[in-house]
């Protein structure tokens, strides 16, 4: 299946499933990534849900748009484009940075009188309220930014040892870490929708308590699961993510 935008616009890609399907898993990417990084997913999904992954702006088919660095600007431009999927079941997933946006779009469906996802889950993401553990990265140099998504192993070599591929990438990757790095939580009521938080028990980036921390933002169901693995659990333990995904979707087999 070729990728391909859904819903008359550019924010969702299309990978799996059937398009229209009464239940849409919305999947948020991480900081430097795009769409595509659920690719692997579209096999483990069964026909009767719909696998969509938001696209943000400076990657892929949107690459001459200028990538946010506020999160909040990324919610506000994102609102309007949700409503394509209005009135359909959803259930939003998040990856690190991505967890952060979903979670704010949540609040602002809720402000604005919205149907909010029935389920949101997150991995290896701090809790909203919880300030980055490591000093702000977006405001490094090259060079020290280099060296600091090697030591917190958040790139592979291959891309840390292509200039070319690293020129590229390092400009989208300082907007989504500022977006990351300077959102500051405002909310204090929870959100009324349950939420499934999953840990890598080797992530140096987000160590576990960071992540059972989203405990504080339910009023509904919380479920906190540790899998072994490191903070790029949606690539290294898919069937372990989609098992988790099953137990949230209300048992779709999807393993």
């Amino acid at each position: 299946m070729s990728d391909v935008s859904t819903a008359g616009n550019d924010w969702f890609v299309q990978l799996g499933g059937t398009p229209g399907a009464r239940l849409a898993l919305v999947c948020f990417p991480n900081a430097g990534s795009s769409a595509s990084v659920f690719r692997p997913w579209r096999t483990e999904i069964p026909s009767e849900i719909e696998l969509l992954a938001v696209q943000f702006p400076g990657r892929q088919k949107r690459i001459k748009e200028p990538p946010f660095r506020a999160l909040g600007d990324a919610v506000e431009a994102l609102l309007p484009a949700i409503d394509a999927l209005a009135g359909r079941d959803m259930l939003f997933f998040g990856d690190c940075t991505g967890a952060l946006v979903a979670y704010e779009l949540i609040a602002a469906l809720a402000a604005a009188g919205a149907a909010p996802p029935r389920h949101l889950i997150v991995s290896c993401c701090r809790a909203p309220h919880l300030p980055p553990r490591h000093q702000p990265l977006y405001a490094l140099d090259d060079d020290a930014l280099t060296g600091q998504i090697r030591a917190l192993g958040f790139a592979p070599e291959w891309l840390l040892n292509d200039q070319r591929a690293l020129k590229a990438f390092l400009p989208l990757l300082r907007c989504d870490f500022e977006m990351a790095e300077a959102y500051v939580c405002r909310r204090d009521a929870p959100l009324s929708v349950p939420i499934t938080a999953i840990a890598g028990t080797d992530d140096r980036i987000t160590p576990e308590s960071d992540v059972d921390a989203w405990r504080a933002h339910t009023s509904r169901a919380f479920h906190f699961a540790s899998v072994r693995g490191s903070h790029d659990l949606i690539q290294t333990q898919t069937r372990e993510m989609m098992a988790l995904l099953a137990q949230a979707m209300g048992g779709h087999h999807l393993v």
